[in-house]
């Protein structure tokens, strides 16, 4: 039998695989129609989106999902708040609501209006806590660090000096989201010869071509290795033998 506790399937999923008179739009498919919309959509704060046939309210899910991208000012405002005197977090997807896909986990935060101060953290892992609670700022980094035992060994690193200058970082050579500037539904031309200095580009399963000062970007690592990583998932389910 499967490990139930682990597999958590997407239920808009399972609706769209259903047999019966209705038919559910998948959500794989609506991302590749909402890749048709210009990306800096998904920054502008006088968007709004209207369903008003959502049904499963798949097409809604899917857009929450990439605003979600842009919320870096909101982010950023939270970290800054020192008036969040209590914060307990929930890395693992389904410890907070069970059964419910929540990616990045899910949080929950005691905000004081008179209070001015460090902020007591207290990690979650499968429903117990993660070691004590640890009061710190929030916004001793740019993100919020989720785990304290990682703290003092972020600090350490931070410290850490070469000739008398903090060593190079990750973030100068990796990107997670557009290193050059280009949104995922950009493609060039089918062919480089008209092209000045052409670059071939491959992107959303096509090889094309772009001129070398069409890259808004990190010009400097077009001729460079390159290595793409997946993003990290949880480990598929495994049958167990029934006694």
């Amino acid at each position: 039998m499967l490990n139930s506790h682990n597999y958590n399937p997407d239920v808009l999923t399972c609706l769209a695989n259903l047999s019966n008179d209705e038919v559910f739009t998948p959500p794989q498919l609506v991302n590749r129609i909402l890749d048709l919309l210009p990306q800096e959509l998904w920054s502008d704060k006088r968007a709004t989106f209207l369903d008003p046939g959502c049904k499963s309210g798949v097409f809604l899910r899917e857009i929450a999902k990439r605003l979600d991208k842009g919320l870096d000012d909101f982010r950023d405002a939270m970290l800054h708040d020192h008036r969040i005197s209590r914060l307990v977090d929930y890395p693992k997807l389904y410890d907070g609501f069970p059964g419910v896909k929540i990616r990045g986990g899910v949080s929950y935060f005691l905000w004081e209006r008179d209070y001015k101060g460090p902020c007591s953290v207290q990690t979650m892992w499968d429903g117990e806590p993660l070691g004590p609670p640890m009061k710190r700022r929030l916004d001793s980094y740019d993100v919020l660090v989720r785990r304290n035992e990682a703290v003092s060994i972020l600090d350490k690193v931070r410290a850490y000096r070469v000739g008398g200058q903090p060593e190079p970082t990750l973030d100068k050579r990796v990107s997670s989201r557009k290193p050059f500037g280009l949104p995922t539904n950009f493609h060039g031309t089918k062919s480089f010869e008209e092209l000045s200095n052409p670059v071939k580009l491959y992107g959303s399963q096509r090889i094309s071509w772009v001129s070398r000062s069409d890259i808004q970007q990190n010009q400097e690592w077009i001729d460079d290795w390159k290595v793409l990583l997946q993003p990290c998932k949880e480990p598929a389910p495994r049958s167990r033998p029934s006694s």
